[in-house]
């Protein structure tokens, strides 16, 4: 059995994450928007970042959890999520935007979701 306390602070930090991902990228359009100006390419940093917190946090939780939780939530290709992460961090010049922003627009929310469900099963 693993600590449920530190899993519900990491679906906690998770689940700010996305939110802010989310809310603070609504406003954009396509990637487009990002790539042509310095305040667009310093979003797109922001971005990328975020998406590094969270797949940080989910190999924290990953290992905290002896790999028993993520597996129970199998629509979600956790480690997908988690390459990303390595590749933000460790070939960060390499990045596809294309990719990062359909991460953005078709895996965060379904993501949010679910990291919403683990807390509420965590929660029982």
């Amino acid at each position: 059995m693993y600590d449920k306390t530190l899993a519900m602070e990491a679906l906690q930090h998770i689940n700010e994450a996305l939110c802010v991902l989310i809310d603070g990228t609504a406003d954009i359009g396509d990637i487009d928007e990002l790539l042509k100006s310095a305040g667009g390419m310093l979003r797109l940093n922001g971005i990328c970042m975020g998406l590094l917190a969270v797949g940080e946090e989910l190999k924290n939780l990953d290992k905290h959890s002896n790999r028993e939780l993520l597996p129970q939530y199998p629509t979600i290709a956790w480690k997908d999520i988690m390459r990303m992460r390595d590749i933000v961090a460790h070939h960060y010049f390499d990045i596809d935007t294309d990719k990062v922003f359909s991460a953005l627009r078709n895996d965060v929310p379904p993501l949010l979701n679910v990291i919403r469900q683990m807390q509420k099963d965590l929660n029982q």
